[in-house]
């Protein structure tokens, strides 16, 4: 039986990101991945249309550069007729580790004939992680297990070019712990039962860097002095928060020779009257504003109380990325992300009808199920039940959906499980003593999800 909801074929796709998070943890309900440090890649194949294209995160073709990945493609990808995959294209040094600088030699590069020497003497690997549609059938709405299971199907002829991104359940430490001696940039840490939520940074997928990294606009620069002179001292560093861009720092140093003379050739040409954001920020000598169009990463020794970078380096020119993509990223405490309760998956709940359709299917959304309500009121547990503990409940229950017929149920006599509990208190309307629901655990707002009860209104 084929898995997944009918859909045509798709065009683009909205890759699904990570949170990030501070320390690496073990948990038995997640999987480890290596973070790989290179394009984040969408490969589209569709045999009876002919289509065969790579996306890159911000929707852009790069087909045309990874001709050694395009030309075997077909070939390792065992499918009826179409598929869509979710992974990184890296670039591998002698030691098998990516290498990103040699990697960015290819990213500008239009040439047909450069791009053929680059892809001898500079080949790349797409690393797959993900499977978002087989065959007319949309996987994104199946569990992260059953994606990869999928996944392993499809991919079974391995190929130097085209390989699956494998992964480690429970032990993320180990994992992080050989991801830095390796010198790899982090791991990426995925809730075994995970839904690929497109476009969407989710606490679902956690990304876990060994060194802490963020992606910067540049909207200056300031003139350099002494071996310098003639080009810039360091950047002016800006992103994206709520949503305007903010000034977040400069950087002077991590730069060679080669990288100064580069970058100051594309500044030059991005010159502006005034400074692009807000406020004009303080810096040390007369700045020279740039249009917000450049990204670069930088490395730094975190966060000042004011929101700027402490003592950021200069890393690489990420020219695959879009100003746009440069969020301001603080890390969240993991232990405030990951639960490590000791209880069974959803799944091993004796809940029934799961796949009964709850929100119907729009244009621009796909059909919500019980199951769906059901993972939210999971996922949101620790901050919903605190407000229901020890208070009577009245419910609005919606058992066939929000267009079918809804009802407000207050008092209790049916069956329960033993987790529920009911308070006797005084109805008005009834003069009458009424048992009502109590929410004071996980199981019982889960169960009473399954119910249908989309609100539950305490008193």
């Amino acid at each position: 039986m084929q898995k997944g909801s009918l859909e045509d074929f798709p065009t683009s796709v909205r890759p699904m990101l990570a949170l990030p998070v501070d320390k690496p943890f073990d948990n038995k309900d997640w999987v480890f991945e290596i973070k790989w440090d290179g394009v984040r890649s969408i490969l589209f194949l569709n045999k009876s249309k002919k289509i065969l294209e790579i996306q890159a995160r911000s929707g852009m073709t790069i087909t045309h550069r990874y001709p050694e990945i395009t030309a075997i493609a077909q070939s390792p990808v065992q499918c009826e007729n179409s598929v869509v995959l979710d992974g990184e294209i890296v670039i591998l040094n002698a030691e098998g580790v990516p290498d990103f600088q040699r990697h960015q030699k290819r990213m500008n590069v239009d040439s047909k004939k450069e791009i053929e020497s680059l892809s001898q003497s500079s080949p790349s690997t797409y690393f797959v992680f993900d499977i978002l549609h087989l065959d007319g059938r949309n996987l994104k709405q199946l569990e992260f297990l059953e994606r990869r299971a999928i996944l392993s199907n499809v991919l079974k002829k391995r190929s130097p070019r085209m390989r699956i991104s494998d992964y480690i359940e429970e032990w993320g430490k180990a994992v992080f712990d050989n991801a830095v001696n390796m010198k790899l940039e982090g791991v990426v840490a995925k809730q075994k039962h995970s839904k690929y939520l497109e476009g969407v940074r989710s606490p679902l997928w956690l990304k876990i860097k060994g060194t802490v990294t963020q992606d910067c606009v540049v909207i200056g620069y300031t003139p350099g002095e002494g071996n310098r002179d003639g080009y810039f001292g360091s950047l002016i560093l800006a992103a994206y928060k709520d949503p305007k861009l903010q000034f977040i720092g400069h950087s002077g140093s991590g730069f060679t020779s080669e990288q100064i003379q580069e970058i100051f050739k594309k500044v030059e040409r991005l010159k502006i009257a005034r400074c692009p954001i807000d406020y004009v920020p303080y810096v040390n000598r007369e700045p020279v504003w740039v249009k917000p169009k450049m990204v670069v990463e930088v490395k730094f020794n975190g966060w000042t109380q004011d929101g700027n970078m402490r003592a950021p380096i200069f890393v690489r020119l990420r020219e695959d990325k879009m100003p746009e993509e440069c969020i301001i990223e603080v890390p969240k405490e993991t232990r405030e992300v990951v639960t490590h309760e000791k209880r069974p998956p959803l799944k091993e709940y004796a809940f029934s009808n799961l796949q009964k359709v709850y929100w119907p299917a729009t244009r621009d959304h796909p059909a919500l199920k019980k199951r769906d309500l059901v993972e939210y009121y999971d996922r949101a547990s620790q901050y919903i039940l605190p407000h229901l503990k020890n208070r009577p409940l009245s419910l609005s229950r919606y058992p066939d959906g929000i267009n079918g017929k809804s009802f407000y149920h207050k008092h209790w006599d049916q069956a329960m499980p033993r987790q529920a509990t009911t308070v006797q208190v005084f109805s008005e309307p009834k003069n009458d003593i009424i048992n009502c629901l109590v929410c004071n655990n996980k199981e019982t707002l889960l169960w009473l999800a399954s119910l249908g009860c989309i609100e539950m209104h305490p008193w």
